[in-house]
C-alpha cells in the first residue's frame, strides 16, 4: 500500500472514532435531556409528593441537567484555527505520555502524543521499513497532521462523554438514596 493511502486509512479510522464519540455524546444528551423532561413532568403533576421524593428528583434532575451539559459541550466546534495551530505546536507529550513502538497508529488515543514528523518517522520505521525519503512529502504531513488534530478532538469528546455518563450513572442513585435516608431517619417518605 502506497505511504498516502496508509496514512488517508488511517485519518478515515480517526474519523470514525471521532463520529462515534459525537454519536455516544448524542445519545447521553438525549437520555439526560428525557430524564429531565420527566423528572419535571412528574413533580409538576402529582399531587402529595413526599418530600424525600421531591428533593431526591430535584437533585437527580439537576445531575441529569449536568450530564446534558456537559454531552452539549462536546458538540463545541473545535475548527478554529488559533485551537489547531496550538494543538500542533505545543510542545510533545513525549516526556508524559511516551512514544513507543508498540503504539496503535490505528487507535487515537495512541496517535495524540504525536508531532506531525515524530509519527511519519515512527511509522516510516515501523511501517515501512524507511523506504520514505526525507524531508516528508507536505501531503503527508498534512494528512498526519489532520489525523493528530482529529485524534486530539476525539479523545476530548470521549472525556466529555465519560463525565457525562458518570453523573448520569450517580442520577439514577440519588432519589433511591434519599428516600432510603428518609425511612432510616425519620420512619416517613
Amino acid at each position: 500500500m502506497e505511504v498516502t493511502e496508509k496514512l488517508l486509512s488511517i485519518f478515515q479510522i480517526t474519523n470514525d472514532w471521532l463520529k462515534f464519540a459525537e454519536a455516544k455524546n448524542a445519545v447521553l444528551l438525549a437520555f439526560s435531556g428525557t430524564g429531565v423532561t420527566v423528572i419535571v413532568t412528574y413533580l409538576s403533576a402529582a399531587s402529595n409528593v413526599p418530600n424525600s421524593l421531591q428533593q431526591g428528583s430535584s437533585i437527580s434532575m439537576s445531575l441529569l441537567f449536568i450530564s446534558a451539559l456537559i454531552s452539549s459541550l462536546s458538540f463545541l466546534p473545535k475548527t478554529d484555527l488559533e485551537r489547531i495551530v496550538w494543538l500542533m505546536s505545543k510542545p510533545s507529550r513525549r516526556v508524559k505520555h511516551g512514544l513507543k513502538d508498540t503504539d496503535n497508529f490505528y487507535f487515537f488515543n495512541d496517535l495524540k502524543k504525536y508531532q506531525p514528523v515524530e509519527l511519519l518517522s515512527s511509522m516510516n520505521r515501523l511501517y515501512f521499513d524507511d523506504q520514505i525519503k526525507l524531508p516528508f512529502r507536505k501531503e503527508d504531513l498534512d494528512v498526519v497532521s489532520q489525523t493528530i488534530v482529529n485524534s486530539e478532538i476525539a479523545s476530548i469528546k470521549f472525556k466529555f462523554f465519560t463525565a457525562s455518563l458518570s453523573i448520569l450513572i450517580l442520577s439514577f442513585f440519588v432519589t433511591p438514596i434519599s428516600l432510603l435516608i428518609s425511612l432510616l431517619l425519620y420512619r416517613s417518605l
